[in-house]
């Protein structure tokens, strides 16, 4: 899936983020006790099922069945918080029947979603397959209405796991249902769903119609709130497609359906949103104007957190104009209002509160305050710690896998860890600088590994090596550990940012450890002195076409002419490869000298953001020498990592016996593009080929074309020492779960293996060969690329 960083940047309050959001800043209801210690909140849900007896027998008594539904319901939450899935399933199960039964929708669609969660803890992401299950049953039975429901629930499902083609696929049938029941509100609701698949799954130009029907349903049905929320989606889809003006006319509609003192917080909100937009524009004193026009509203209302989110943003426009402090001063009073807000919910710490710690933090390193910055950039870790801790305690009240959990919760911290490594260079701290590179990757990868791993593991994990067991790890690597750390010139999450151009980077840090424990910094300037210099960013794309290294995504069709050229310039020996030259220059050049001289000695790159798509055995040095002459070369996400790995391959060793090689299945169909027909995966015989000579040189038997099916495969994995897979390789670098292999269809398997579904796997292979398009890509995140070759670790592999 191709997503453009503008249309990702808008897409920030989509699932899974909307739910954890939901969690971390959400002032809860008193009752679900999430503003409660965990304590409380564990001692709640026990008295809710020692009293379940006797509440069950009352609400039967009183013959009102929806008392029933509510007391079984309540109690499958409490078992399912308390790690009793079986028990949650069995209780909520006969509540789903009882709804049905007295035809209580809305009880009906809540036990549903509750029932999803369950089945999510025992292993189905977000409860697909039982809501597949669900809607086969409700076609059988011949039932529209709970169709309906099933679909409404199933279609968020997959916006959950990202997986947007199927969501619109579901919203698509959903949308019928609801107009066969001529239910206006349900339509304006699935339409709204159905805009935000098709949003993301980038499908623009199918937005506003769909946003334009929602409009015009909510005015027939003269409903201002429906009203002005359709145009506010309207003004964000403009916003976010370049159409500036047209937004900001939508969001002043907005504001004049928001008249009524009941209106008066939602007006902050909507004055917030122009704010940005006119930030954008890179209109400053708009920007501050409208900012203290949303300020004096929360003051009004007395809503501390709209508060802390205006004083930042305003602290954050005056840092952009150079008056830093203005800025610091705004920074602290948004902060007070953040630990404010934090005691008023009983919360020992929030996300936001280590945000504004953050920001401080990078106004203050600005201001060439380096002991202070130093100091609020550690309480923002801190504080981001102590709130991780208490949403990972929740976890069991949301239907998140934990590592999805973990992902988004961690995703925020890639701003402080830079500001804290330039902070702590700027002192010539240049150790704990890397300490902190090092820290700030990879760590939700590192949890998942370790929890794999056992109980000693993660206790190690828990923690981020310091620089002795980092030299440990590359002593027993035997290896020469490089890491890098790319600078930008700015904070990169940040809603504020005048015009728009975005962050570039600025600064490449760079560490060698050496085998016997040397250390050495060396730093690399990459702001070039010409305009329009190319990013390093872009040079890293020009080195990848420059090998024919193309990935398909989800399009069939290659330029197979500009990878001819790539491979006609490489047999050739061509010396003219400028943008492979450019990278080494940058990344190899500055620290040559501290690399081994001898050929078969390990050098392992630990890269970060575009640079782990640099194809580093290719990068070529002056006269033309491939580096992979020079050196034996391995790439992993962080340093924790290799060390987790190596006890991974320590674990394997004897474990599994068996050889899997797969090659050029049956092709699975899918849709080029949303909407349109399926195409079937053009076949690769030279795969089959590959598969054959690697079978006979394992001595084994290849699987191929239709009995390499996905159940087939998945069934023989986790007994094999060695898995190779030659097939195609699909490219999801929106979320990076979707990523897949394909695989020979039957029956109601799609023959795609996600990363999702090889999560899911227990694997023992010492090796698994990926040999298709884009395996080694995804979503490049602070943890890594979030993708097939990540999966396949995680799931056991101890090397790919």
């Amino acid at each position: 899936m191709k997503s453009s960083s503008k249309r990702l940047s808008g897409l920030r309050f989509y699932f899974p983020i909307l739910t954890i959001g939901m969690l971390l800043f959400t002032p809860f209801a008193p009752s679900l006790g999430f503003a409660q210690e965990l304590g409380t909140l564990k001692a709640v849900y026990e008295q809710i099922l020692k009293s379940f007896d006797q509440n069950l027998a009352e609400a039967r008594k009183s013959g009102a069945k929806f008392q029933e539904v509510d007391v079984l319901n309540s109690a499958g939450i409490a078992a399912r918080y308390l790690n009793q899935y079986q028990k949650a399933v069995a209780l909520h199960q006969q509540a789903l029947a009882i709804a049905r039964a007295i035809q209580d929708r809305g009880r009906e669609s809540e036990v549903l979603r509750n029932l999803a969660t369950d089945y999510a803890k025992l292993g189905d992401d977000y409860g697909i397959n039982f809501y597949q299950q669900q809607l086969a049953l409700m076609r059988q039975q011949g039932d529209r209405t709970s169709q309906g429901i099933v679909l409404q629930n199933l279609g968020i499902a997959y916006l959950s796991t990202q997986n947007f083609p199927k969501a619109v696929e579901t919203y698509q049938l959903y949308l019928p249902i609801v107009r066969d029941l001529k239910d206006l509100q349900q339509e304006e609701a699935a339409l709204s769903l159905l805009a935000g698949a098709y949003r993301g799954a980038g499908e623009k130009q199918k937005i506003l119609p769909v946003l334009e029907r929602r409009l015009a349903i909510a005015r027939e049905l003269k409903n201002p709130t429906l009203e002005r929320s359709a145009l506010f989606d309207l003004a964000t889809t403009y916003r976010y497609d370049y159409k500036e003006q047209q937004a900001i006319d939508l969001y002043q509609q907005v504001l004049q359906l928001s008249q009524t003192p009941a209106d008066t917080a939602y007006r902050g909100i909507v004055l917030q949103e122009l704010a940005t937009l006119y930030a954008e524009l890179n209109n400053p004193a708009k920007v501050i104007e409208l900012l203290e026009q949303t300020l004096a509203i929360a003051v009004q209302t007395n809503n501390l957190f709209q508060q802390s989110m205006t004083l930042e943003a305003l602290s954050r426009t005056h840092s952009l104009l150079g008056d830093y402090p203005k800025a610091i001063d705004l920074q602290k009073q948004s902060l007070s209002r953040y630990q404010a807000f934090n005691q008023q919910s009983q919360q020992p710490a929030s996300l936001s509160e280590a945000q504004g710690l953050s920001h401080l933090g990078a106004i203050l390193f600005r201001a060439g305050k380096l002991t202070e910055s130093e100091t609020a950039l550690l309480a923002a870790i801190k504080s981001h710690d102590l709130s991780r801790q208490q949403a990972s305690s929740n976890q069991n009240l949301l239907a998140l896998t934990r590592d999805d959990l973990n992902l988004g919760l961690r995703s925020g911290l890639g701003d402080v860890y830079q500001t804290l490594q330039q902070t702590l260079v700027a002192q010539n701290k240049f150790t704990a600088a890397l300490e902190a590179a090092e820290a700030s990757r990879a760590r939700a990868f590192v949890d998942l590994l370790a929890s794999r791993l056992g109980t000693a593991a993660k206790a190690q994990a828990s923690v981020p090596p310091n620089l002795q067991q980092m030299q440990q790890i590359a002593q027993r690597q035997k290896a020469t550990l490089v890491q890098y750390s790319v600078i930008y010139d700015d904070i990169r999450y940040s809603r504020f940012r005048l015009g728009k151009k975005p962050p570039r980077e600025a600064r490449l840090l760079i560490w060698v450890i050496q085998p016997q424990g040397q250390v050495a910094f060396r730093q690399v300037d990459l702001k070039g002195t010409q305009p329009g210099e190319k990013s390093l960013e872009a040079i890293v794309a020009e080195a990848r076409d420059a090998i024919g290294a193309r990935g398909r995504g989800f399009s069939f069709k290659q330029n197979t002419d500009a990878v001819a050229r790539a491979l006609a310039s490489l047999e050739s020996g061509s010396k003219t490869n400028r943008p492979l030259q450019q990278l080494h220059q940058l990344l190899i050049q500055p620290i040559a000298s501290l690399l081994p001289t001898d050929p078969k000695a390990h050098v392992i790159f630990i890269p970060q953001e575009s640079l782990f798509l640099v194809p580093f055995p290719a990068l070529q040095d002056p006269e033309g020498t491939y580096l992979v002459e020079k050196h034996t070369i391995l790439t992993a996400p962080s340093i924790q990592v290799l060390d987790l790995t190596r006890q991974q391959r320590q674990r394997n060793q004897g474990t599994a016996k068996g050889i899997l090689v797969v090659g050029n299945p049956t092709m699975p169909s899918i849709a080029p593009r949303v909407g349109e027909p399926a195409e079937q995966l053009p076949a690769l015989p030279g795969s089959e080929q590959e598969a054959k000579e690697i079978a006979t040189l394992l001595k084994t038997e290849p699987i191929l074309g239709s009995q390499a099916t996905e159940a087939a495969i998945v069934q023989r994995m986790p007994q094999s020492r060695i898995i190779h897979l030659a097939t195609h390789g699909l490219l999801d670098n929106f979320g990076g779960f979707q990523s897949s292999l394909a695989l020979a269809p039957v029956g109601k398997e799609d023959g795609l293996l996600t990363v999702r579904d090889i999560l899911s796997l227990k694997l023992n292979a010492e090796l698994v060969v990926l040999s298709a398009c884009d395996t080694g890509r995804g979503r490049i995140s602070g943890d890594g690329v979030i993708g097939l070759s990540r999966s396949f670790i995680a799931a056991g592999a101890s090397s790919i």
